[in-house]
């Protein structure tokens, strides 16, 4: 209800205040959902949070502030969602960019593997998911993580898929990292608003930049330089619709207003998907699972024998209401904190009675 009546208040702010409406979104809606995000990640500087409608476009951007003659090095994995890992594979193949992937597996010893590999060598960018998309593995002690990695790198931190689905305090490391997000997954804003947190006294110059990265500037403009605002606007686009951003900050006000913190949703989530384990563990699925409950995100990841087999099993759930992802053979279920116990029985229940499809 909410969301919906943000979406009506876009719609009327536009008709209403025409072009004045650029103030109410950048003195009142931006500043306020800046706040509430830097609350959630426990950050200090809420105004080098900035805003665009894809993590893609911010990538991209982070990408485009690296000066230096030859091809950019970038450290990363083999586990990386599509924002990032479609554009680096075209970035190679026109010989921008050199990619090294650390494999995620054995999770186990991931971390260890990964700061040796960063230590190793001299990279230019350092981009790692800390929940990742293959088997929702999630890096839980992210400062440990981020202080065996050298200083020197750019290094990112896409949270796309760990933000308001697990517990994240980036006090210690809001001078270090790059940290995007976004709220069409858990944050209950539906696509169209992604963020970024850029580190604190970050200078670089984004050559894939529009006229929101000179907001705090526009009226000292020297029309020699290509000028940056101060703050995290410097990564920001140009026009777009902030319909998304208002349902972002109704959604994010209510949570503030009833004191739900992520902390609470996660472990609710937790035991949904404990539930779901234990509610199918004398199914053939059952056998097939990549996820451990304890340290992953918001969803369960089951790596079945082929591609073939899993585009069998998705369409047997969606014709029986449940709808799942797949990616490849890894097929998996997104539990969330508007699913209730019935739902994940009656799921359960489904899955019982799915017989010589895998």
């Amino acid at each position: 209800d909410i969301t919906q009546a943000a979406q009506n208040e876009y719609w009327q702010d536009s008709m209403n205040l025409v072009d004045s409406k650029w103030e109410k979104i950048f003195g009142e809606k931006i500043t306020n959902t800046q706040k509430l995000i830097s609350n959630i990640l426990n950050i200090k500087n809420s105004s080098n949070v900035c805003f665009a409608p894809n993590t893609h476009e911010l990538v991209y951007r982070i990408i485009s502030s690296i000066e230096k003659c030859g091809t950019i090095k970038i450290l990363s994995t083999d586990s990386e969602f599509y924002s990032f890992e479609r554009q680096a594979k075209r970035l190679e193949e026109a010989g921008d960019i050199q990619v090294t992937r650390i494999s995620l597996e054995p999770k186990e010893t991931f971390p260890k593997r990964f700061s040796e590999a960063a230590n190793q060598k001299d990279y230019d960018l350092i981009f790692v998911s800390q929940v990742f998309f293959n088997n929702s593995y999630a890096i839980t002690d992210l400062d440990r993580f981020i202080k065996n990695l050298p200083d020197s790198p750019l290094l990112v931190i896409d949270g796309y898929h760990s933000f308001m689905a697990i517990d994240v305090d980036l006090s210690k490391v809001e001078d270090r990292i790059f940290f995007l997000g976004g709220s069409y997954k858990y944050a209950g804003g539906g696509e169209g608003c992604c963020f970024m947190m850029m580190p604190i006294n970050c200078k670089l110059r984004p050559k894939y930049t529009g006229w929101f990265a000179e907001m705090d500037q526009l009226a000292n403009k020297d029309p020699n330089i290509v000028s940056y605002s101060s703050d995290g606007m410097r990564f920001a686009g140009a026009t777009m619709d902030f319909t998304a951003l208002y349902r972002l900050n109704s959604w994010l006000s209510l949570l503030n207003d009833e004191q739900i913190s992520v902390k609470e949703i996660s472990t609710y989530v937790k035991s949904l998907q404990r539930l779901f384990i234990e509610e199918t563990k004398e199914t053939e699925l059952a056998q097939y699972i990549i996820s451990d409950y304890t340290c992953c995100g918001n969803f369960l990841a089951f790596s079945l024998p082929s591609v073939d087999k899993t585009g069998k099993v998705v369409r047997y759930l969606n014709d029986n209401n449940v709808q799942t992802d797949s990616r490849k053979n890894i097929l998996r279920f997104g539990i969330t904190m508007y699913l209730s116990e019935e739902n994940i029985i009656r799921c359960a229940d489904i899955i019982k009675k799915m017989q010589g499809i895998i």
